[in-house]
C-alpha cells in the first residue's frame, strides 16, 4: 500500500517537473520581459494604441492554471497593463472586454485565433511557433544567436484587424 503511494506521488513530481520543463522551452523569454515587449508591440499596434484609452485589457488564456500564469499576470501587471487569467472555454463570453488576447502554450491556438479575427483582438503569445503558423499575430521567443526575438504574422494580424508601424516591423520577423 504504502508503495503504490510513493509511486503515485513521484509520478505527480515527474508529471510537475515535465510540465514546467514543457512551457519553459515553448515560452523561453522570462514574464518580466514579455511584459516589456507586449508593452511596445501595443504601442506599434495603430490599431489598439489608440482604440480604447489605457489601461490596455489582456486576457491571460490557459487551458490549465499554473504558476507561469500567475507570473505573467504580476509582470503585465507590473508595466501597466490590465491582465486577467482565463480558462479557454470562457474566452468566448470575455473577449469583447479585451484588446489583446495572450495565448499560453497549452491552448487550442487554432480556435482562438478564429475568435480574435471575428473580435479584431490582437493574439500574442510567449510561444513563437505560434506566430509562425498563423495561430497568432505576434509570438514572443528567441532567435537563433539567443536573443529575443518578436515574430508578426502579419495574415493573422490582418485578419483581426491590426497594423503595425514599419519602424517596429523592421525589428521583428515577419511571417506571411
Amino acid at each position: 500500500m504504502a508503495s503504490r503511494s510513493a509511486f503515485r506521488l513521484a509520478a505527480i513530481v515527474v508529471g510537475v517537473l515535465f510540465i514546467r520543463v514543457a512551457v519553459a522551452r515553448a515560452m523561453p523569454l522570462e514574464p518580466k520581459l514579455q511584459a516589456t515587449l507586449l508593452n511596445k508591440i501595443i504601442a506599434y499596434d495603430s490599431t489598439t494604441a489608440s482604440s480604447q484609452p489605457a489601461p490596455v485589457r489582456v486576457l491571460v488564456v490557459y487551458q490549465s492554471p499554473n504558476a507561469m500564469v500567475k507570473k505573467l499576470l504580476d509582470a503585465f501587471r507590473e508595466v501597466g497593463l490590465d491582465a486577467f487569467a482565463i480558462n479557454e472555454a470562457d474566452v468566448e463570453s470575455e473577449i469583447a472586454n479585451a484588446r489583446v488576447l495572450y495565448l499560453m502554450p497549452d491552448v487550442n491556438a487554432a480556435a482562438l485565433s478564429e475568435l480574435s479575427a471575428r473580435a479584431g483582438t490582437l493574439s500574442v503569445s510567449g510561444a513563437a511557433g505560434f506566430a509562425e503558423v498563423g495561430q497568432s499575430a505576434v509570438g514572443l521567443g528567441l532567435s537563433q544567436d539567443g536573443r529575443p526575438q518578436i515574430v508578426v504574422n502579419l495574415a493573422q494580424a490582418q485578419r483581426e484587424g491590426h497594423r503595425f508601424a514599419p519602424q517596429f516591423l523592421s525589428l521583428t520577423r515577419i511571417v506571411r
